[in-house]
C-alpha cells in the first residue's frame, strides 16, 4: 500500500474557506498576503521533503563504504544531520497546524457574530515567531557543512594513501596498511556532490524565510493601522454623547 502524502496547507478546506471569506468581505489585501504565506509554507514543506530524501540517500551511500573507519566517521555526521532535519520538519508541521487553528478561530468568530462581520486577520506575530525559530534551527546548514568538510578530508587521505610510498615500507615491517578502494573514492565523490547541492538548497531556504519575515513585518504594521482605523470608525458610528463619555 502506497504511503499517503501529507495534505498541503493550500489544499486544506479551512484555508480555502478562510481565503473565500476574506475576499467576500472585500479584504483583498489580507487575502493576498494570507494566500502568499500559505503558498510559501507549502513550498517550504515540499523543499524540505526533498532535503530529507537527499539525506536518506547520503546515509545509504555512507553505509555502502567498504573502509570501516571511513564509514564510522561519516556515519556519525550523517546521523546528527538526520536528527536536526527531523526536528526542523516537525517545526514546519507545527507552523501549519498553528496557522490552520488561527484561521478556524477567525471563521468561527465570524459565524457567531453573523453576516457583514469583518473577518479577523490571522495573528501573523505567532507565525513570524515560529518562522524565526525555524530559521534559527537551520543550524543543519553548519552540521551538513561539517559533514562536507569531513568528506574532503577523507577523500584527500585516500588519494594520498594511493600514491604514498610509505605503504610499501609498512608492508616490509609487517604492519597493516589502510585498505582504501576505488569504489569508496567514487562513492565519496558522489557524497560530496549531493551534499553541496543540499547545502545550497538549505541556504536558499534560509534566505527566502528571512525575506518572507520582512514581508510579514510590513503586513503586520499595515494591519495594525487598519485595525485602529476600523476601531475608530466603529466608535464614531455609535455617536455616544459627550456627557455619557465623561462619566
Amino acid at each position: 500500500m502506497d504511503k499517503q502524502l501529507p495534505i498541503l496547507l493550500g489544499d486544506n478546506p479551512i484555508a480555502k474557506e478562510y481565503i473565500i471569506a476574506l475576499l467576500s468581505n472585500g479584504q483583498d489585501k489580507e487575502a493576498k498576503t494570507t494566500k502568499e504565506l500559505i503558498e510559501y509554507i507549502d513550498t517550504l514543506e515540499k523543499q524540505f521533503d526533498e532535503v530529507i530524501s537527499e539525506i536518506k540517500e547520503l546515509r545509504k551511500t555512507v553505509e555502502q563504504l567498504q573502509n570501516p573507519k571511513t564509514r564510522s566517521i561519516l556515519k556519525m555526521g550523517i546521523e546528527k544531520t538526520e536528527h536536526i532535519v527531523k526536528v526542523s520538519k516537525n517545526m514546519i508541521i507545527d507552523i501549519k497546524n498553528q496557522f490552520i487553528g488561527m484561521m478556524k478561530q477567525s471563521l468561527d468568530e465570524c459565524k457567531r457574530q453573523g453576516k457583514n462581520t469583518v473577518i479577523k486577520s490571522v495573528d501573523t506575530l505567532h507565525i513570524k515567531s515560529s518562522l524565526h525559530s525555524f530559521n534559527k534551527h537551520l543550524v543543519i546548514y553548519s552540521t551538513l557543512d561539517a559533514f562536507s568538510k569531513k568528506i574532503d578530508v577523507v577523500s584527500n587521505e585516500i588519494r594520498k594513501a594511493k600514491r604514498n610510498l610509505k605503504n610499501a615500507g609498512l608492508l616490509l615491517v609487517g604492519k597493516k596498511i589502510k585498505q582504501y578502494s576505488e569504489s569508496d573514492l567514487n562513492k565519496l565523490n558522489v557524497l560530496q556532490k549531493v551534499t553541496r547541492g543540499t547545502l545550497n538548497k538549505i541556504e536558499n531556504l534560509s534566505i527566502k524565510t528571512a525575506q518572507r519575515l520582512n514581508r510579514l513585518d510590513s503586513f503586520t504594521k499595515s494591519s495594525v493601522k487598519q485595525d485602529l482605523k476600523t476601531l475608530g470608525n466603529s466608535f464614531h458610528s455609535k455617536k455616544i454623547p459627550i456627557k455619557e463619555i465623561s462619566r
